[in-house]
């Protein structure tokens, strides 16, 4: 895409808050897996995949022929899982485990977990029975200024109007029109996405705070940090372009207002793509 498209973003307290034990499921959930089909399987643990961003189980079950079948679910991430007490032994190869989730909508043989019973007696709850994910909340600590670990609640929408693909070049259009989500999305490379997108991500903290004339903000989604200059008025012109882009900030009382710019091109046609929308002013 032509030109720096700098893509103004506003934390303001009160878009935040410090608990959230309940969140909805993130926005793809229901591209890849069905709510209305409700599976079980019980079998032995083959794999245990302890990782970011999405554990896996795999399962050796038993079909009605007699024949043994591989099936797998997917869950939440190794720190969310982590949380909750688990580890990269809680499942163990050779165990009988019970699995309950949402049928994969492109793999029969899979699924979104929503519980898991293991061999120990006891059970692991991903999600609620309507697909709610349930989360476990983080320890917070700090008053209730900007500055503090944050839970998100609910993400407060971002953009502008009119949509901005109206003001993309034919090259962005482009880039837009080839974008495939499942084999493009930056996550696939361990990337935050961008600013944004590290907030939008549930039962994942981040945390804000300041050391001098710089603002970290630091997210558990991808280890994503966005760093906020605020003894800088503008952006150097020799700064590489980045999935977080570049950020430069001041106060206006208790609110931070920022401005970053320089985001890489898959970025901004990933927030086209999520959003549906990005501020290009």
């Amino acid at each position: 895409m032509a030109g720096r498209s700098p893509w103004h973003w506003y934390f303001l307290p009160v878009f935040l808050v410090l608990i959230a034990p309940i969140v909805h499921s993130h926005h793809g959930f229901g591209m890849f897996y069905d709510l209305d089909d409700y599976i079980s399987m019980e079998g032995t643990v083959t794999r245990f995949k302890f990782v970011n961003p999405h554990a896996f189980i795999y399962i050796d079950t038993i079909d009605e022929a007699g024949n043994v079948v591989g099936r797998w679910c997917e869950t939440q991430s190794r720190t969310q899982l982590a949380r909750k007490g688990l580890n990269q032994d809680s499942l163990t190869v050779g165990d009988r485990v019970t699995l309950e989730g949402f049928r994969a909508r492109k793999d029969p043989l899979g699924c979104e977990l929503a519980k898991a019973y293991l061999a120990d007696g006891s059970v692991l709850v991903a999600r609620a029975s309507d697909g709610q994910a349930q989360y476990a909340v983080p320890q917070v600590q700090g008053d209730q200024s900007i500055l503090g670990t944050w839970h998100r609640k609910a993400f407060p929408g971002a953009g502008s109007n009119p949509p901005p693909r109206q003001n993309l070049t034919a090259t962005g259009e482009a880039a837009y029109a080839d974008y495939n989500h499942e084999t493009d999305y930056p996550t696939l490379r361990c990337s935050p996405v961008s600013p944004v997108h590290a907030w939008h991500q549930p039962g994942l903290p981040s945390r804000i705070r300041r050391v001098g004339d710089t603002i970290y903000v630091d997210h558990e989604f991808m280890n994503g940090r966005r760093t906020v200059h605020l003894d800088l008025a503008e952006h150097p012109s020799d700064i590489e372009r980045t999935d977080m882009g570049h950020s430069i900030g001041r106060f206006e009382g208790s609110e931070l207002v920022i401005d970053t710019a320089m985001f890489s091109a898959g970025n901004v046609v990933q927030q086209l793509y999520t959003f549906g929308r990005v501020r290009t002013d």
